[in-house]
């Protein structure tokens, strides 16, 4: 694997002399393109999947219809090394089909045509099974990930989501990341949002069941470009420097790095880190010290590689520095994970009924991304701001609440919106 480039931008280049300054850097994490020329692109890594559908009553209809075409793109999705489970749920666990390869395609999709909704929601145990059946099939360099679609509350087995987050937690760190789909209205988000988080995977907001086959293309395109997986962000900073805060909503291993996202080949990882530097009256040399550290996925049992990267600052008269402009993708990217604080904390007025409050943290955000530079990325922020304002308006607290937490969630964790595209195969 070649290098993974990591560019250190700071929102000023020089800092004001004899004077304390809060600086913000963003950290563009990229994994490098497969391949390269007069070189043949790296082989790519095994799937083990482990499709979990609820088939709940809640399902009948679309919901399940589309699951299925998800599911069945998927199976057509499979080489000849890879290997997929088909679990489904409602008031008791069934494992439909186990196969891979072209040979057990048949196999699969009757199994996957066999699928028919009733009962209620036992997603707990649902989840349980597929990862146990990616335990047990550990092919040599395999990426191993569960995909769980579900439209509702888990009412059956364990609901807890600290407890069955820990679980997750704990697959992930043996090597099975877990994504989540919730499909409409009436899925538990603070719990399939949970599970993603600590599997290392994504969590899809869902609103329409025609939407399940391209987040499903999206999810297997970005296993196929996986390069390192466990990825983690370590900090130091330098003598009379403070790390404040990482604007992201970035878990923290239990050595005090980050858990970052897997590094996937046209994926950039974007981190913004809030320092408090001290009053200096030289350039500062080591401001911050960066380490990503991963494990690659090109061999099995190769030693963890890491990238390192540093910052330093020099200093300029007070005048000069009040004349510089800060830099423009910095200001981005921190109005782009304010306005997913802002989300977040959105929603947690709606759950306290506080729709006034609300509305008053959406439009304080609103008007701050306006101000800001002219971008795309900052023109989509708006109008999906604007769009939860709307929704707001209608009195939909349901919906602004699943599109407030989902869009926090991809934003500050870097995530992959679904994307479709034809021929897709592995």
């Amino acid at each position: 694997m070649r290098p993974v480039q990591v560019d250190v931008v700071p929102l000023f280049d020089v800092l004001p002399r004899g004077k304390p300054a809060l600086l913000d850097v963003l950290l563009r994490i990229r994994a490098p393109e497969p391949g390269r020329p007069g070189h043949p692109p790296r082989p790519l890594p095994p799937l083990n999947l482990a499709i979990v559908i609820d088939r709940s009553g809640s399902m009948a209809g679309e919901k399940l219809a589309y699951a299925q075409a998800a599911a069945r793109q998927a199976v057509a999705f499979l080489g000849v090394k890879d290997r997929l489970q088909l679990v489904s749920f409602s008031d008791e666990v069934e494992t439909l089909a186990v196969g891979g390869g072209a040979s057990d395609h048949d196999a699969l999709m009757r199994a996957i045509a066999g699928l028919t909704a009733e009962g209620s929601t036992a997603l707990h145990a649902g989840w349980v099974r597929g990862a146990s059946l990616l335990q047990g099939q550990q092919e040599p360099g395999a990426l191993r990930r569960v995909l769980l679609v579900s439209d509702g509350q888990a009412n059956r087995g364990e609901r807890r989501p600290e407890v069955i987050a820990h679980q997750v937690r704990h697959q992930s760190a043996a090597g099975c990341s877990t994504s989540t789909l919730g499909v409409g209205r009436d899925f538990n988000e603070d719990l399939l949002e949970a599970m993603a988080r600590a599997g290392d995977g994504e969590y899809h907001f869902v609103e329409t069941p025609e939407q399940l086959p391209a987040i499903f293309e999206a999810e297997l395109r970005s296993m196929t470009r996986t390069q390192g997986r466990r990825c983690s962000l370590a900090l130091a900073a330098g003598p009379d420097v403070r790390v404040v805060e990482v604007l992201n909503d970035l878990e923290r291993n239990p050595t005090g790095s980050f858990r970052l996202p897997n590094l996937v080949s046209g994926r950039t990882l974007e981190v913004v880190v809030r320092l408090e530097v001290a009053a200096a009256d030289a350039e500062v040399r080591g401001l911050l010290t960066i380490k990503v550290a991963w494990d690659p996925v090109d061999v099995e049992g190769a030693p963890r590689q890491q990238a390192l990267a540093g910052l330093s600052v020099p200093m300029v008269a007070p005048r000069a520095f009040e004349a510089l402009r800060p830099a423009p993708a910095v200001v981005e990217q921190v109005l782009l994970l304010e306005a997913a604080r802002g989300k977040q904390r959105a929603a947690a007025a709606l759950d306290q009924g506080d729709w006034d409050q609300a509305r008053v943290l959406l439009e304080g955000v609103l008007e701050q991304v306006r101000q800001g530079p002219k971008s795309a990325e900052l023109a989509e922020e708006q109008a999906a701001l604007e769009r939860l304002l709307t929704d707001l308006t209608t009195k939909d607290a349901v919906i602004t609440r699943k599109r407030s937490k989902a869009q926090s969630y991809e934003r500050q964790h870097s995530r992959l919106g679904p994307r479709a595209g034809p021929g897709w195969k592995h």
